[in-house]
């Protein structure tokens, strides 16, 4: 995990103390600014991870570190490690495959243990990965500690496998960090843990030519040979020991001090501290450099499934009653929607009533006029009779045209003479629309020639 953070603030957890360093980001590095160890002695535990948790933040103040961001260094003690063997697979895959592999490479309970794993993925040839493993209890105890603290954490990771992470190129790096009462031993190549592994006797008090037996011993379990040793120490002077194990494994182990590893990563700016800082200093180099796979409890890229079904059950439970909840609104807008359309289609239809009877109305109207306009009246031809009958020679002419709803009718007029009233009077008979013409009364003649005439008719209807 590459961390970019402005500063940061590194805890090395050990049997008995704390150590604690910030650490400050300058031109492409970090530089250590403030150092201090926090014994726990008796007056915190970790039964009571809360009150250590308040202690280590006054002890933080009076040391004037403020730093929020934590980087966590665990001892190899609280970790269970085995190296397995595992078929080609893709990266994305990897955590599938192994959560299956935990379950037979742990005799404990692995649901209450966190895991997480080292390795370099091929898929071409057979995997060897290291699986880490660390009680779930204590996890959540650094956690309740860190928030009593005030502290964000960045990771949780082995502090020997930081160390052993800062292996150069291919070569292959066996890293021992000796302690007052024990020592912790770490196989690495490539910035990938191979094995981690707790020894109870400390270095500076054994032979050291039992402990290169043990470790060549445990290059032998593991079917590797390193080139680089790398001794790291909690404050007492490794040198002896180092001229010791060089003079045992001879000239083809490169042993070196854990200083000259932490410095040539050149991301360090390390000044007059202390060598007991260097393991808590190895976190800071090795999680800030991206191409380190390191093990993070933290942030694990394992994460084992829980066979728990009651978690799954809420869950669905859950999920169910969100569908009947979303069904039942369904449901209730369906309704609303419809009462809507109902209410538009009965207004519809009472404006359709409306319509229809004035409609209704309009009909009967035409069909009272319709004789009108769809046939010719009678009286009309016999009007149009009437008119045809009369010369064009201006000998006879009308002054009244009288129609009865009888049927009866008159003309009267005057003519020439009383020859022009008779033709006219014969034309008039003969029409099929009237009948009965006949004179009304005489016709008279005045001085000047000219006859006055009154003629009743009566027209036929249909």
């Amino acid at each position: 995990m590459n961390t970019k953070q402005k500063h940061v603030l590194v805890l090395g957890f050990n049997e008995d103390s704390v150590a604690a360093a910030q650490a400050s980001l300058g031109h492409d590095c970090y530089e250590i600014k403030h150092t201090a160890m926090f014994p726990m002695g008796q007056t915190v535990s970790w039964e009571d991870p809360e009150a250590f948790g308040r202690a280590l933040h006054q002890f933080l103040r009076k040391e004037h570190i403020s730093a929020r961001a934590t980087l966590v260094g665990v001892p190899a003690k609280w970790i269970v490690a085995k190296s397995i063997k595992i078929p080609p697979a893709r990266r994305e895959n990897m955590a599938s495959l192994l959560q299956i592999q935990t379950e037979q490479a742990f005799s404990m309970n692995h649901h209450d243990l966190v895991f997480d794993y080292s390795a370099q993925i091929s898929e071409t040839h057979s995997n060897e990965v290291l699986l880490a493993a660390m009680k779930r209890t204590r996890l959540d105890q650094i956690k309740v500690l860190a928030k009593a603290a005030g502290l964000q954490l960045v990771s949780i990771t082995p502090s020997v496998a930081a160390m052993g992470s800062l292996s150069r190129g291919q070569s292959q790096t066996c890293g021992i960090y000796a302690q007052n009462e024990h020592c912790e031993m770490v196989l690495a190549s490539n910035g990938v843990i191979r094995q981690i592994k707790h020894m109870a006797t400390p270095l500076n008090n054994k032979d050291p030519k039992v402990m290169a037996q043990d470790i060549q011993r445990l290059m032998l379990l593991t079917g590797t040979r390193t080139g680089e040793l790398v001794v790291w120490s909690d404050g007492s002077s490794p040198s002896e020991t180092v001229f010791h194990l060089k003079e045992t494994l001879g000239s083809g182990m490169d042993v070196k001090v854990g200083r000259d590893a932490l410095t040539r990563t050149g991301r360090l700016q390390i000044g007059q501290t202390s060598i007991e800082y260097d393991p808590a200093l190895s976190l800071i180099a090795a999680q800030d450099q991206p191409d380190i796979q390191l093990i993070d409890f933290l942030n694990s890229r394992l994460v084992v499934k829980e066979t728990d079904h009651k978690p799954r059950i809420l869950v669905w439970s859950a999920v169910a009653a969100l569908v009947v909840v979303v069904l039942a609104a369904s449901l209730l807008y369906g309704w609303y929607e419809d009462g809507k359309a109902i209410k538009l289609y009965k207004q519809t239809l009472e404006d359709n009533a409306q319509i229809y009877k004035a409609v209704s109305g309009i009909r009967s109207q035409l069909n009272e006029t319709s004789p009108w306009y769809t046939k010719r009246p009678q009286f009309l031809n016999c009007i149009n009779d009437v008119v045809r009958a009369f010369p064009d020679e201006g000998n006879i002419w009308v002054s009244s045209l009288i129609l009865k709803e009888n049927g009866q009718g008159s003309i009267s007029g005057e003519a020439v003479n009383a020859t022009a009233v008779l033709n006219v009077l014969d034309k008039l008979n003969a029409l099929e629309t009237i009948s009965d013409a006949t004179p009304v009364g005489a016709i008279s003649t005045s001085k000047s020639g000219n006859a006055s005439f009154t003629i009743g008719f009566k027209f036929k209807s249909e």
